[in-house]
């Protein structure tokens, strides 16, 4: 028995310690992401809500984005009582970015659609001022690194390593980034390499599917009891966002990301 543990030890300690590691980065980026965005992060989220109006959209007063109390993420809750059915929000379509070929997928990339990724780098790096300028600001300042293809080398060969032959789910987890350049990115520009990533890393974790929703995605994925709140898209008109059920004041708004769950 002393001979196994003596052997089991030393591998044991190296991986409570690199999961330590890991653990204490997340927890410190966190803490530091909380002081550095703040109130930053609702004002931005404000201009948003501002332009969407000013364009023929809604976004109903009585929810508010604000930190959770619970986990230190943001969230969208109720500040007054809503009934099932009330519209909550409504995105005109003017305002929701979409690309070209946008039912179309490279058979090298399961996971991208080209074209609505290429059309946010264009507002991006448009010389003149962008008509998304509200929410192209808001996505460019969203912090780095929240998903692991935007890790660092050594994050990534970290996180493989304490995963070993147990990969989760997507298996390209740390590659996102090296496929998009693969299959879409054509390489005829002189666009900033931080561009492209930045562009790429807030498509693939806001998207629905091939469109960009402003207000839309600041809404937490929410499953079974927790999910209150129902989205419909009206291609080429609008997108709305209604009440599932009966949401109380103070109670978080949230929605399944995926249909029927």
């Amino acid at each position: 028995i002393n001979q196994r543990q003596a052997v089991m030890k030393p591998s044991s300690i190296s991986f409570v310690t690199k999961l330590v590691i890991i653990s204490f980065h997340l927890l410190s980026y966190r803490i530091t992401l909380g002081e550095k965005v703040g109130d930053d992060v609702v004002s931005a989220q404000s201009k948003i809500v501002d332009w969407v109006r000013s364009n023929g959209g809604y976004f109903s007063d009585k929810q508010e984005f604000r930190l959770t109390t619970d986990n230190g993420n943001y969230g969208m809750f109720a500040t007054q009582d809503i009934k099932e059915g009330e519209l909550l929000c409504s995105v005109p379509w003017n305002c929701i970015i979409t690309g070209t070929n946008m039912k179309k997928k490279d058979k090298r990339n399961p996971y991208f659609f080209c074209g609505s990724t290429r059309r946010l780098i264009d507002e991006i790096t448009s010389d003149k001022k962008s008509f998304y300028e509200p929410y192209v600001s808001y996505l460019m300042q969203q912090p780095r690194g929240v998903i692991p293809s935007d890790w660092s080398t050594a994050g990534k060969e970290l996180l493989l390593e304490l995963l070993g032959d147990n990969q989760l789910p997507p298996n390209d987890a740390v590659s996102l980034i090296d496929i998009w350049e693969k299959s879409c990115y054509q390489g005829d520009d002189n666009i900033d390499e931080v561009i492209r990533h930045r562009a790429l890393v807030e498509y693939h974790t806001r998207a629905d599917d091939e469109i960009l929703i402003p207000l839309y995605d600041l809404y937490n994925h929410g499953q079974d009891k927790n999910s209150n709140g129902i989205t419909e898209v009206f291609w080429d008109n609008k997108q709305d966002v209604r009440a599932a059920r009966d949401i109380k004041v103070g109670e978080e708004i949230a929605m399944s990301y995926n249909f029927g769950i």
